[in-house]
């Protein structure tokens, strides 16, 4: 930033209210995650909607929950690149959410 304002604002601490996990993953992990899943960088291209409408937000975390994470690193990871992202721009508080229910699979819950 060149600007006076920019810098400004830049330098500003920022809040980031209610963000969802599942919805704040890099889309260079959510690549590698696919490829280990065998899927293609096509399918990825499609999800994120590149040249044609995407099939939405749900669908997305719907395939991040049922096919792309397979155990609670992945999700560490996921937690861990989001918080640099955040602190890169300036974020101080983050309300972060996501769906324990859609992640059950990766942890030993006790029954």
């Amino acid at each position: 930033p060149d600007a006076p304002l920019e810098r400004f604002c830049h330098a500003l601490p920022k809040v980031d209210l209610h963000v969802h996990l599942l919805g704040a993953v890099r889309r260079e992990t959510f690549a590698e995650f696919a490829a280990r899943a065998g899927m293609t960088s096509a399918d990825v291209d499609a999800l994120y909607g590149t040249d044609t409408r995407p099939p939405g937000a749900i669908a997305v975390l719907r395939v991040l929950e049922q096919r792309l994470l397979r155990d609670a690193n992945d999700l560490h990871r996921i937690t861990y690149e989001h918080l640099q992202d955040q602190a890169a721009h300036g974020v101080r508080h983050s309300e972060v959410f996501w769906n324990p229910t859609g992640t059950a699979h990766l942890f030993p819950y006790a029954k």
